[in-house]
C-alpha cells in the first residue's frame, strides 16, 4: 500500500543516484528534513528536471511512501517561486548554498515547523529581489545588498530556532555580546572565547534593530562579514550543543571579497 502526500518543500541539495535518478534533500513544510527519490532524470519530459532542484528552490511536491523503500518517491513537482537570480547569479547562488548548508546541518528529520518554513520562503523571495550591489564612493568598503544578506539571515535564523540575542546593547556598560548569556554586557578578561568584539557586537545590535533595507545597505568589508559570520555560527553552535563546520562559508566570502 502506498500513500501520497502533497506539500511544499525547499531544496537543500541533491545527490546523483545511478545514471538517471536523483536523491533530492529538502526541508518539507510539515515533515521537516526529508530525502526524495526521483526516477527518470534525463528522459523525456524530465530532461531538464535537474535544473529545478537548485539550492533554495521552493517547490510544491507530491510524494509517495512505499514499504519497498525508506525514501519517499517524488511523483510530481512544480516551482512555487520563479528564481532566475538564484540559478544564474554567482553571488546569490553562494548565499543560497550557505543557507542550505546551515539548514542541513542544524535541522533533523521530523523537525517540521510551518512558521519557520514560511519565514524561509519569505527570505528566499527577498534574496531573489535584492539588488546585487549598491553604488558607493571611492574607498567605501564592501558591497551592499546580497553581500550582507547571509549576516542578516543568520541573526534571524537564530531567533527562529529559539536563540534570539537579547538586544540590551548600550555604548558603555553593555557594548559586548556574550555568547553564553545571549545578551550584551561588559568585557571581562578570560572570557574572550565567549565574547564578540565591540565591532561585532555593534553590528549585531544593528542587524537586530535596523529595517531590512538599511541592514542590507550597511557598508562592510569582506573581513568584517567573515568575522561576524563565524561568531554567529559559534553562537548557534553553543546553543544547539553541536559543532558546526560550514564548508560553504569560505566560498561565500571569496565570492564577496573586496
Amino acid at each position: 500500500m502506498s500513500l501520497e502526500t502533497k506539500s511544499r518543500a525547499i531544496v537543500l541539495h541533491t545527490t546523483r543516484q545511478g545514471d538517471s535518478s536523483l536523491v533530492i534533500h529538502v526541508l518539507d513544510e510539515i515533515a521537516g528534513r526529508q530525502s526524495l527519490f526521483l526516477r527518470g532524470v534525463g528522459k523525456g519530459r524530465r530532461t531538464s528536471a535537474a535544473a529545478a532542484f537548485h539550492p533554495l528552490a521552493v517547490l510544491e511536491v507530491v510524494t509517495e511512501a512505499t514499504p519497498r523503500s525508506s525514501l519517499l518517491y517524488l511523483r510530481e513537482f512544480e516551482p512555487v517561486l520563479s528564481l532566475p537570480g538564484l540559478r544564474t547569479d554567482i553571488r546569490r547562488s553562494a548565499v543560497a548554498q550557505f543557507v542550505c548548508e546551515v539548514l542541513w546541518r542544524t535541522l533533523r528529520t521530523g523537525d517540521g515547523d510551518p512558521e519557520l518554513f514560511t519565514w524561509l520562503v519569505e527570505c528566499v523571495a527577498a534574496l531573489e529581489t535584492l539588488p546585487g550591489e549598491a553604488a558607493g564612493g571611492p574607498g567605501e568598503p564592501g558591497v551592499a545588498g546580497v553581500a550582507n544578506f547571509a549576516l542578516w539571515w543568520l541573526v534571524g535564523y537564530c531567533a527562529r530556532m529559539g536563540f534570539r540575542p537579547e538586544d540590551n546593547w548600550t555604548a558603555d556598560e553593555a557594548a559586548v555580546f556574550n555568547i553564553v548569556s545571549a545578551r550584551f554586557g561588559p568585557a571581562f578578561e578570560g572570557q574572550e572565547e565567549a565574547l564578540f568584539s565591540r565591532e561585532e557586537s555593534l553590528l549585531l545590535h544593528r542587524l537586530l534593530t535596523l529595517p531590512f533595507d538599511e541592514a542590507m545597505a550597511l557598508p562592510l568589508s569582506a573581513a568584517r562579514r567573515g568575522a561576524f559570520s563565524r561568531r554567529m555560527l559559534a553562537y548557534l553552535s553553543h546553543h544547539l550543543g553541536q559543532s558546526l563546520e560550514i564548508r560553504s562559508l569560505d566560498v561565500l566570502h571569496a565570492v564577496f571579497a573586496d
